[in-house]
């Protein structure tokens, strides 16, 4: 004769209760080590894909000072990019800085116009920077003394094709 084991409601809830924990934990654990796996194989996936970076870099006549202009499109598929374009102006003598300036780009750059690399840097003087930005909403100049350098952003309206 064989005893046959029953178990009380309760005892089925708490068996219920357990095997649902560890499915979860499984779960997680699951989802923790597929995460690291992904990104140690593919680590430059998530940013080189989707995003593009170009930069430019230029010092002052004397080298008192360093220009960089960065510009970065991202594609979100779909035929739709968004790009930012910022400037990072750093003091090389003593006593230096550093500065970023991001710029307002709309991304006009209609084929009329010859610049198709996006907002220019020029150097007027060892210590005048021109930054010109062809923009289809902005116009005008905004100029920025810091030192003895003075930034002169300036927006030169295009009209869009």
């Amino acid at each position: 004769m064989t005893k046959t084991e029953t178990r009380t409601p309760v005892q089925k809830i708490e068996i219920s209760r357990r095997a649902r924990n560890l499915l979860i934990a499984g779960g997680i654990t699951f989802g923790i080590v597929a995460g690291v796996g992904a990104a140690a194989l593919f680590p430059a996936a998530r940013d080189t894909l989707a995003c593009e970076v170009s930069t430019e870099v230029q010092f002052s006549p004397g080298g008192k000072f360093r220009v960089q202009k960065a510009e970065k499109t991202c594609h979100w598929g779909l035929g739709q990019a968004a790009e930012r374009v910022q400037i990072k102006i750093d003091k090389q003598a003593k006593g230096g800085w550093l500065m970023v300036l991001p710029l307002e780009f709309d991304g006009a750059d209609p084929a009329s116009v010859a610049n198709d690399e996006g907002p220019t840097i020029k150097w007027k003087s060892a210590n005048a920077l021109e930054v010109i930005v062809h923009s289809s909403e902005l116009s005008g100049s905004l100029v920025r003394r810091i030192d003895d350098l003075t930034v002169t952003r300036r927006y030169v309206k295009v009209s869009r094709k």
